[in-house]
């Protein structure tokens, strides 16, 4: 690769993992940090929006590696690792866009082509450019600002005068599932600048376990120490998020991921090593316990029962979709209006309206057909199936916190919906960057180092 191509590549990957880092830490790009410094407005189907000076952050990041492409950077190809992930990716993406049709609402269909365009652009981009190096700092400083910002809303409980750059407005005394009560008190969940708080905690989680494996590859002391700082940050965010979909999913992720890992384990790391890490595991474990408890208690409480029967009730009300169309689906992005034509009728005149499903592999095998929700399944086990497979996550500690960030994904999104693809932006940029750097990873090992 040639002198200005390195330097062009290399200004792109910094702007990109600056790009990142702004997008987890705000709640939509029509608000808050990339709406700031307006450039105009723009109307698009019937909607207006005014993107900011720093949505150009995108556009140049695209253009600095497209120019460095030409003046000579290699090309990264897809070894057949890498195509257990890649495959029900390219599907899943392919078949979001193929059930758009026939169009009953155009934006709905914009949304859904535009998310899955960005989520193949990241993929692109992060497999050729992205090292898991690259996705761990880039993690690590978003759960650093988000652990901090956590601390301060949960001690002040409510916002702490961030609102210009998107965090939410929300009280205890609010409404629905930002608030816990416990022994009678009403405690307002943290979510740093993400939208709610099981979104903060499931990409804490992400963040963690992605960062976690970078910590135990390592070999520089500095990184591995300032690593471990932002670590604390995830888990104090992750806890105060009191999310039970993001708890769980990092224990059913650690549990198998250790299982993984057993041979590394025993034979990579020193003896005191071990029984720190081992220690450090069994402390996270108490914490997690003691929250999860926290919630799981609360189920006497109405607003813990009010979220319990709602749930349930959008479980029977999904499957009434997938055993109409099991083969097809609804459509991309037209759950609740095929809801309200298949039952809606049947509501009395203050019912309050439908509810997406809290699950993805129901919400995809409802909108896509059972299809899609295979595809969703097959793209976030994949990895630790490989690894059970070949054996060669265990030896791998970057590839095994990866691969265990795709278990808890999968987790997570048996529980909430924050990483659905066809409706908003988020899904594109996390699972994007994620199978991108994970494809990377092992489609070329060792990658270069520049």
């Amino acid at each position: 690769m040639s002198g200005p191509s390195r330097v062009l590549i290399g200004v792109s990957r910094g702007l990109f993992v600056v790009a990142m880092v702004l997008s987890y830490l705000t709640p939509s790009w029509q608000y808050g940090t990339f709406a700031l410094w307006p450039l105009g407005t723009l109307h698009i189907l019937h909607y207006d929006y005014a993107p900011g000076a720093l949505m150009l952050l995108p556009l140049m990041v695209a253009a600095t590696w497209l120019l460095g492409v030409l003046l000579g950077r290699r090309w990264r190809s897809w070894r057949r690792p890498a195509w257990w992930v890649v495959g029900p990716a390219l599907g899943f993406g392919a078949l979001t866009v193929l059930r758009v049709w026939p169009v009953h609402i155009a934006r709905t269909a914009f949304v859904a082509i535009t998310s899955v365009g960005f989520f193949y652009a990241i993929g692109l981009y992060a497999h050729t450019e992205l090292p898991i190096r690259h996705l761990s700092a880039a993690l690590a400083a978003v759960m650093v600002v988000q652990g901090v910002l956590a601390v301060a809303q949960f001690a002040l409980q409510g916002p702490v005068g961030l609102q210009m750059l998107g965090e939410s407005t929300e009280l205890p005394s609010a409404q629905g599932a930002h608030v816990l009560l416990v022994a009678g008190r009403r405690l307002l969940r943290a979510q740093g600048m993400s939208p709610h708080p099981n979104v903060l905690g499931g990409y804490m989680v992400i963040g963690l376990l992605v960062v976690g494996g970078r910590v135990l590859a390592t070999k520089h002391r500095l990184e591995r120490g300032l690593l471990a700082v932002a670590m604390l940050a995830g888990i104090i965010g992750l806890l105060l998020s009191f999310s039970r979909s993001a708890l769980l999913a990092l224990s059913l992720s650690l549990m198998i991921g250790a299982c993984l890992a057993r041979h590394s384990l025993s034979g990579s790391l020193p003896l005191v090593s071990r029984r720190w890490l081992w220690a450090a595991a069994g402390g996270l474990g108490l914490l997690l316990s003691a929250v999860l408890w926290l919630r799981l208690s609360g189920l006497g409480n109405p607003l813990e029962q009010a979220s319990v029967r709602e749930r349930l009730e959008d479980y029977g009300l999904a499957w009434t979709l997938i055993r109409a169309r099991p083969l097809l689906g609804v459509g991309s992005g037209y759950y609740i209006a095929a809801l309200w034509a298949a039952v809606g009728n049947q509501m009395g005149p203050d019912f309050p309206g439908f509810r997406t499903v809290h699950s993805i592999p129901l919400l995809a095998a409802a909108e896509l057909g059972v299809g899609g929700a295979v595809l969703w399944v097959a793209m976030l086990l994949a990895p630790a199936a490989m690894g059970m497979h070949k054996g060669a996550v265990g030896r791998d500690w970057e590839l095994l916190g990866l691969s265990a960030a795709f278990l808890a994904a999968f987790a997570a999104t048996l529980l909430d919906v924050y990483l659905y693809l066809p409706t908003v932006w988020w899904p594109a940029l996390m699972l994007g960057s994620t199978v991108g750097a994970w494809s990377r990873h092992v489609s070329q090992r060792p990658y270069d180092a520049y």
